[in-house]
């Protein structure tokens, strides 16, 4: 069953390795000359920061289409393609039980996809790692996060899973596709911005500083630039840009009438953040989340192809 499975989708597996070996061979060469300037910056020469910024956003966009391109072409075709044709009841009309043509398709996909997937993961995080010493920005950019660690992986396994449930569900390829599509991108935008920040809860950071000010003729006043400046741990992902309230004495009620009397102020800060240190905890969480849905769906095709009629 498994020859016959290799026969049937070898041309698929033989374009998706030369792509990505055309890719890999890109973040080579591309990595190597990231290692190179991030070194001369450490020897003390000049950094070439744009061209840095620019491949890492070329790259990492590629990155992150690979998952969704394997969910359609891979994970829809599984068995939209074969209901599609017909050719399921010729499969079925074999001395193979529907079970066991299921699994096998299933195995299939779910192996090369873990392979293909883990391949990317690792490729993209190791050609990053220069990236990240330089920008430190691995954590509190969205895009960056998702296009390494152990993200990448789980999130293909959840495109080709979403595919071939949507695939077996509607037996069309092309509307198949269009859904899978739509229900993926939802996933992309709602995780990163309403899951992701509460995989742990975040750290509270106050600041306050002391500022004194003169209230001007129209009643109005301004406050200066902190002297005492203030930063959070490096790396950190900011999720509010900080609320702000001052207090001043001898009132916070300036009229025209107390033109040139100073105040005394006080403005306090309040932030919210997650730690540099928790990258791999949040992508570990994240990766997860998105096996967890994968076996949560893929109990769907088996009721699916087995339970309902051909």
């Amino acid at each position: 069953m498994f020859w016959f499975i290799w026969r049937q989708y070898r041309k698929q597996v033989l374009i998706t390795s030369m792509a990505l070996a055309i890719y890999f061979v890109a973040l080579l060469v591309t990595g190597l000359h990231v290692t190179h300037e991030f070194n001369v910056a450490r020897g003390g020469g000049a950094l070439g920061y744009p061209v840095v910024s620019e491949n890492i956003q070329y790259l990492g966009y590629c990155s992150l289409a690979i998952p969704i391109l394997l969910g359609l072409f891979w994970g829809v075709p599984l068995f939209a393609k074969e209901y599609e044709d017909g050719t399921h009841r010729l499969a079925w009309a074999q001395s193979v039980p529907r079970k066991k043509w299921l699994l096998a398709k299933l195995s299939w996909l779910l192996g090369m996809s873990v392979l293909f997937g883990a391949l990317t993961a690792i490729a993209i995080t190791v050609w990053g790692h220069a990236g990240q010493m330089l920008t430190n920005d691995r954590f509190f950019w969205p895009i960056s996060f998702t296009m390494q660690g152990f993200v990448p992986f789980g999130l293909t396994i959840f495109a080709v899973s979403l595919g071939a449930v949507v695939g077996a569900y509607m037996r069309r390829v092309l509307p198949a596709l269009i859904l899978t599509l739509g229900i993926f991108a939802a996933f992309w935008f709602v995780v990163p911005s309403y899951v992701r920040p509460h995989y742990q809860t975040p750290v509270k950071y106050n600041y306050s500083y002391s500022q004194t000010t003169v209230v001007q003729q129209d009643g109005s006043y301004a406050l200066g630039g902190n002297a005492n400046a203030f930063s959070l741990p490096e790396g950190s992902w900011i999720l509010d840009p900080g609320d702000q309230s001052t207090t001043c004495t001898p009132t916070s009620m300036t009229t025209p009438a107390m033109a040139g009397k100073v105040l005394h102020c006080t403005v306090y800060y309040r932030y919210r953040y997650q730690p540099a240190s928790r990258f791999w905890r949040f992508q570990v969480s994240e990766a997860l989340l998105y096996i967890v849905l994968s076996a949560l769906i893929l109990p769907t095709t088996y009721w699916t192809v087995l339970k309902r009629d051909a």
